[in-house]
């Protein structure tokens, strides 16, 4: 309307060359009948529909700038947040935070400089990825560039390197820094190594030189994760699930998994007002030094940018806690509608309880709840021990997953004799199709399983009957049960 006010009032809806338009063709009759409906159906002459358009783009950047808007993120110290709080404030709310260092989290940072995983670690090999402008894949990398390489390589040339690296397991490469170093009272009771048969590769080691970036993505299973920044600073930025789902979505920004479908520079303000306008979306903005921790809830878009003088490095993992399974459930599990669906995702399965009693650690922490905790206590335990016991082609993803460290601080065991009540539980859901019905619920699922597996392991006893046994691994694990079948006939059926 302004537009067409504009025109109409400078005399320019006349054409010049006579009443039939340019070229004598009328805006019915041309190709500009888009614009035409804007001023009113009025015939246009080649100048003014250029500054037509122009005009109209201007004020389309216009109203997308005065709308976008950048944030700071909530700022806690960790010294003063309880557990409680951070739950009540940031974790059911889907909002991030960022949990300021206190003097032990500094001293930790500065223990562990570059030189120090150089010298102490530098064995364990890290992912690199190159960042590419024009790439949709998550974090915005050229996924074809990937290369594996010693950690000690990739920091003596880091300075001068373009490239990000990624997926450090320290775990199974650096027990020194486990040994040395503490958890957040928020993160500590993670399921996730128990959950997931202690194959999970976190924590890892992130690092990149100034200038390296990720671009805002969603980390899978809609995970939330904790970074805590060593050395270098780093810009982060966050937009909360259900902005970009309410707001995002329908701009064709992302689909409603969180994969990119456009993209664009999440560090550069007018780029992401340009990007995201047309909506008030509330984008958090921060920046971590070392010490600093930071917090990204349940299925939120987030990506860092490395700037500063020196390299910057940071311990990172994905988590799952009892406080965070409801919201998982919800936001992504949404749409397992039949069994088929449910029995095939064993991460849902554990977020909806249908393997939820079959852990072999206690998942609450026996430390003050407010008190960080060593972080060998969290993840060094009977569940990672018996990842790396047995390596299972039935469900193994192709990953390389020797660990030294598990060589070195497990005991061995006869590799036939390990499987666990939470394998036996997964082994019972994924044969629940053959007697329950397709529209099965996770709350009918989980008593089914659960009477199945007690029938198998009574609780109180150190194993499964042997039939039971038998009969799970033969279904469930052939490879496990091929072996035990060799093994019983050389030993005259003993088991």
């Amino acid at each position: 309307r302004v537009v067409g006010d504009r025109l109409r009032a400078g005399g320019a809806l006349r054409n010049n060359h006579g009443a039939g338009g340019v070229g004598g063709r009328t805006c019915e009759q041309g190709s500009l009948s888009g614009l035409c409906g804007v001023v009113g159906r009025a015939r246009v002459t080649v100048a003014r529909r250029a500054e037509l358009v122009a005009m109209l783009r201007y004020l389309l950047l216009a109203a997308i700038v005065a709308r976008a808007k950048i944030v700071e993120f909530p700022i806690e110290r960790v010294d003063e947040l309880t557990v409680r709080d951070f739950e009540a404030k940031y974790v059911r709310r889907l909002r991030p935070v960022v949990l300021r260092g206190n003097a032990r989290t500094v001293a930790e940072a500065e223990n562990w400089d570059l030189e120090a995983w150089r010298d102490y670690c530098g064995e364990g090999r890290i992912e690199l990825f190159q960042a590419n402008d024009e790439s949709t894949e998550w974090g915005g990398f050229n996924y074809d560039d990937a290369g594996v390489v010693p950690l000690e390589d990739f920091l003596r040339d880091m300075k001068e390197s373009s490239l990000y690296g990624f997926d450090y397991d320290i775990k199974c490469s650096c027990e020194a820094f486990v040994q040395e170093s503490f958890i957040l009272p928020y993160f500590k009771n993670d399921l996730m190594m128990q959950g997931s048969f202690g194959r999970g590769v976190w924590p890892v080691l992130i690092a990149g030189s100034a200038g390296t970036r990720s671009r805002l993505h969603v980390d899978s299973y809609f995970f939330p994760f904790w970074l805590t920044l060593l050395a270098g600073e780093k810009i982060f930025r966050a937009v909360a699930l259900d902005e970009w789902r309410e707001k995002l979505v329908p701009l064709g920004l992302y689909n409603n998994d969180g994969d990119a479908l456009v993209a664009y520079d999440a560090f550069d303000d007018e780029a992401v007002r340009a990007t995201f306008g047309g909506d008030d979306v509330e984008v958090f903005s921060t920046v971590l030094y070392p010490g600093d921790s930071v917090y990204i809830p349940v299925g939120a878009l987030h990506g860092g940018l490395n700037r500063g003088n020196e390299p910057a490095l940071a311990v990172t993992a994905n988590f799952d806690d009892r406080s965070h399974r409801d919201l998982l459930l919800r936001h992504y599990c949404s749409d397992q509608h039949s069994l088929e669906h449910r029995i095939n995702d064993k991460t849902c399965m554990e977020w909806a309880g249908v393997l939820d009693d079959f852990y072999s650690v206690d998942s609450v922490h026996a430390s003050p709840p407010d008190a960080p905790v060593p972080m060998d206590s969290v993840y060094y335990n009977d569940v990672f021990c018996d990842a790396f016991r047995w390596k299972d082609t039935d469900e193994d993803e192709g990953r390389d997953r020797t660990c030294p460290v598990a060589d070195r601080i497990c005991p061995r065991r006869n590799e036939d004799e390990v499987v666990s009540r939470l394998e036996l539980a997964v082994c019972f859901a994924r044969i629940s199709p053959r007697v329950l019905p397709g529209d099965t619920t996770y709350d009918e699922l989980r008593v089914w399983v659960r009477e199945q597996v007690a029938d198998a392991w009574p609780v109180g006893t150190a194993r499964p009957s042997a039939r039971a046994l038998d009969m799970a691994l033969k279904k469930c694990y052939p490879s496990r049960w091929r072996l035990r079948s060799t093994q019983r006939r050389e030993r005259n059926g003993d088991l």
